[in-house]
This record gives C-alpha cells, structure tokens and sequence, in this order.
C-alpha cells in the first residue's frame, strides 16, 4: 500500500478541490484521510502525551517528562483557547463504558473501536497534560527523581543507582538550559 501525503494552508477566505490520485491500473483507492491543523502549535500538543505519558524510568524519559509539562504549562499560559474543558468530557463518558465493556474486549471484537477509544484515551492525556496545577506538581516530583538519580560526582545515571553517564548528564544540561532560555 502507498501513502500519498500533501500538505495544504488554506485561510478562511480559500477553498480547495480534493481530487482522487492518478493510480495505475493496478492500483485501488483504499481511501482519503484528511487532517486538519487549525494551529501550528496544534502538531506539538498532539505530540506532549507520548513525551509525558512514556512508561520508562530513564533520567532521558524523566527530563522528557518535566519538559512536555513545562511546555504544556507555556502553552496554555499562551493561548487560552488550548485549555482543557471543564464540562464532562469524551474520557468521562469512556471510562464509564470501560466499566461495562472492557477496553481490551472492545477492540478485539469490534475492531472499528479502536480508533475511537485511542482518540479518547490521547484527548484524556492530554486533558492530563494541560491542567497546569498539577503540571507543576508533576514538574515537582520528577524533578525530585533526577535529584535523587544524580551521583555523588554530580554526574546522572541512566538508571537509578547506575554509574553517571557523561552523554545523560549533557542531555539534561542542555535541556535544562532550553526550559530556562525563555
């Protein structure tokens, strides 16, 4: 299967034809997809949840995890309209149904539910995710893990209780210095 992708701007005064691919005679149309992103800035919150949701412990995994919060933090300080809704939300409604229809069952026998149930788990993270005050306690208590990962040379350790690694200790350095440049 080939994947054809075109980037398209458009502005509220411009419309646009979407017209199905030249194919070869042996090819077929499988189907269209389009994605819309009303906000540059739009790409990079889509992408925080799977920095500050990773299931790894690592001092990488763990700075990764301070900056998607202190970056969520900045945008939502930017631009109001990325704060996360007050009112019940698509999560609220899933986590009721997760109740009656396991999660893993759902998507094994009605494989279209899939796509719905990973849109409403990512919106639940990122819902997580803006919520600034406890983005901030979460900054809190990862900050807290680096600390205790750091060696008595002043070094980082990959893991905890490792050796320090020159390469983490840079990594985080730098890091570091980028979420305080601004």
């Amino acid at each position: 299967m080939v994947s054809i992708q075109k980037p398209i701007k458009l502005d509220s005064e411009s419309s646009i034809e979407i017209k199905n691919p030249p194919l070869s005679t042996s090819e077929q149309l499988y189907g269209v997809v389009l994605n819309i992103n009303p906000k540059p800035a739009a790409g990079i919150i889509c992408a925080l949840p799977s920095l500050a949701f990773y299931p790894y412990d690592c001092a990488e995994q763990t700075f990764n995890k301070i900056f998607a919060y202190a970056l969520a933090i900045k945008l939502t300080k930017s631009d109001p309209g990325i704060q996360p809704s007050k009112k019940t939300n698509q999560s609220e409604k899933h986590q009721e149904m997760s109740e009656v229809l396991p999660y893993e069952l759902s998507e094994q026998t009605m494989r279209w539910l899939r796509l719905n149930n990973f849109t409403t788990i990512q919106q639940s993270k990122l819902n997580k995710l803006l919520d600034t005050v406890s983005g901030k306690k979460e900054i809190e208590k990862y900050i807290g893990v680096l600390v205790q990962m750091q060696n008595s040379d002043g070094g980082i350790c990959w893991f905890n209780g490792g050796k320090s690694n020159p390469f983490i200790s840079n990594y985080l350095l730098a890091g570091f210095g980028k979420l305080f440049a601004d």
